[in-house]
């Protein structure tokens, strides 16, 4: 569960990292947040990651760890192509 919490914050760092230098959230059911407020968005990103944390069962967590580890080494390619 801790894994998935770090990973979760380092999506939150690269998507703040990416959309102030330009690029915009990929996750469409968050997009909106985002436009209201940047900080409204990760917040609410957040909250839905410690959510899930909290009620899957631990089984899944090792896939959901190579997922969030995916978007996150994919956030850090984007801002290093940008």
């Amino acid at each position: 569960m801790l894994t998935f919490l770090i990973l979760n914050l380092l999506d939150c760092i690269t998507t703040y990292i990416g959309i102030t230098n330009g690029l915009s959230e990929g996750n469409i059911l968050l997009v909106y947040l985002f436009d209201i407020n940047i900080w409204l968005g990760l917040g609410v990103k957040m909250i839905l990651a410690i959510i899930i944390a909290l009620v899957i069962n631990k089984k899944y967590f090792k896939s959901l760890n190579i997922a969030f580890a995916i978007i996150v080494v994919w956030n850090i390619l984007l801002i290093l192509v940008r």
